[in-house]
């Protein structure tokens, strides 16, 4: 059965690795646009073309990005928690360091 302290970080570190995904996804195309606008101009290519080769390429940008969204979510979340003394009150309730990390891992 869950409980709630593990529905709470689930929701926490759910919300960080989307919001995770969201920016490095926004970064690498805008990245790889400043890279390829060069070659997009000289080749006359139109505009929703080049919309169209990124969005069929944002599930590569996404599975490339995905193991850092998650490093950086679970550093985030128990930052977060830990900032805000969360951390302190889950170890004075009796719950271990080890079972409070279960839901991210």
């Amino acid at each position: 059965m869950m409980k709630i302290i593990d529905r709470y970080l689930i929701k926490q570190f759910i919300q960080t690795i989307l919001f995770g995904l969201l920016a490095f996804t926004l970064i690498f195309v805008v990245i790889d646009m400043m890279e390829n606008l060069d070659d997009f101009i000289d080749q006359n290519v139109p505009s929703m073309m080049i919309l169209q080769y990124y969005l069929v390429f944002m599930p590569e940008i996404i599975r490339l990005i995905t193991p850092v969204a998650v490093l950086l979510a679970s550093l985030f979340t128990a930052g977060k928690m830990s900032s805000l003394n969360e951390i302190t009150a889950i170890k004075a309730g009796g719950i271990s360091l080890y079972r409070f990390m279960a839901p991210l891992l």
